[in-house]
C-alpha cells in the first residue's frame, strides 16, 4: 500500500481529484478501521468492497483492493477461529510441512554458494551477498525482488 500511495501522489498532481472521492474514503475508512483493530486488539470489521469506477487509478485500485481483502480475509480467520473445535491439530510447521524444508534448504544453498564464490575469488570485500541472500528471501516474489533491488542499489551507491 505504501508504494501505491507514492505512486498516486505523483498521479494526483497531475489531474482532478474529485472522481476518486469514493475510492480514497474507501480506502482511508480500511486504514481507520485496521487501525482501530490493532489498538483495541481485534480482528477489523468486515466491510462491502465496491468495484473501482473506469476513473480510478490503478494504484488507488490496488490500495482499495488490499484493504477489502485484507478485512474479508480477517472476517474468515474469526469465522474459522469460532468453527475450530479445541482438538484440532495445529498449523504445519517446518517439521510437517515439506515447503518450509525446501525454503530452508533454498536460502541455506544460496548463501553457501555466496561464500564460496566470495572465499574462492579471496575477495571479502562483497561478504554482504552472504546477509542479502537472507535479507532478501521473502514470502512473496514481489517483496523479494523489490528489498533486492533496494538492496542491490544500496550497495551499487556505496550506503
Amino acid at each position: 500500500m505504501v508504494t501505491d500511495a507514492g505512486a498516486l501522489r505523483l498521479l494526483v498532481s497531475s489531474t482532478s481529484i474529485t472522481p476518486m472521492c469514493e475510492s480514497l474514503l474507501r480506502v482511508a475508512d480500511g486504514c481507520a478501521n485496521a487501525r482501530r483493530a490493532v489498538t483495541e486488539r481485534r480482528w477489523p470489521e468486515p466491510a462491502t468492497a465496491a468495484p473501482p469506477s473506469a476513473s480510478t487509478p490503478p494504484p488507488l485500485a490496488d490500495m482499495d483492493r488490499t484493504s477489502s481483502s485484507s478485512r474479508s480475509s480477517a472476517a474468515s480467520n474469526r469465522r474459522n477461529r469460532r468453527r475450530r473445535s479445541p482438538t484440532a491439530s495445529p498449523a504445519p510447521d517446518a517439521t510437517t510441512n515439506p515447503e518450509y524444508v525446501q525454503f530452508a534448504v533454498k536460502g541455506a544453498l544460496a548463501a553457501l554458494i555466496c561464500y564460496v564464490l566470495f572465499i574462492g575469488f579471496d575477495y571479502p570485500g562483497i561478504y554482504t551477498s552472504v546477509v542479502t541472500c537472507f535479507v532478501v528471501s521473502l514470502s512473496t516474489i514481489g517483496s523479494s525482488n523489490q528489498k533486492g533491488l533496494l538492496r542491490f542499489g544500496g550497495a551499487a551507491l556505496g550506503v
